[in-house]
């Protein structure tokens, strides 16, 4: 939701993973996966040069992450009789260009850092810690 020219305020549903490397996965012809669901508000601040935005973001989420057997949406793999998956607050900060095409349509480009605060010794043990990801994204953008 545009706010004003300077501020606007974001929902969004993103899901991205991370394959295991060769070498942990235990069966041959599965590709196990570390997924993330999150639920992210995001804070935009531009610095605006006629067409072109800086813009500079951060907001609180809640992370659905799980360890799956065989790609992102595959089963959720089991350990020690309980399913290796969690639901972790967090938070994103980063940083995004924007190229106005008109008043209500723009590219953009731009980098967020989730860092989600998934560490628990209880259920994972010593050596299971907060994840961080970086994704990168690139689109068109509708303003309504």
């Amino acid at each position: 939701m545009k706010v004003n020219k300077n501020y606007s305020v974001d929902f969004y549903i993103s899901n991205c993973w991370m394959n295991y490397r060769d070498e942990w996965k235990s069966e041959p012809g599965k590709n196990p996966s570390f997924a993330v669901t999150g639920l992210n508000f995001e804070n935009n601040y531009y610095f605006i040069n006629r067409r072109f935005k800086l813009k500079i973001l951060f907001g609180p989420g809640i992370y659905y992450w799980r360890f799956t057997k065989d790609g992102p949406f595959g089963n959720i793999q089991i350990f020690e009789e309980e399913k290796f998956r969690k639901m972790s607050i967090g938070g994103n900060i980063g940083a995004g260009v924007e190229l106005e095409i008109n008043e209500i349509l723009n590219f953009s480009i731009t980098t967020r850092y989730h860092y989600i605060l998934s560490k628990d010794r209880f259920f994972f043990g010593d050596y299971f810690s907060e994840q961080g990801i970086l994704d990168i994204r690139a689109g068109i953008l509708y303003y309504f």
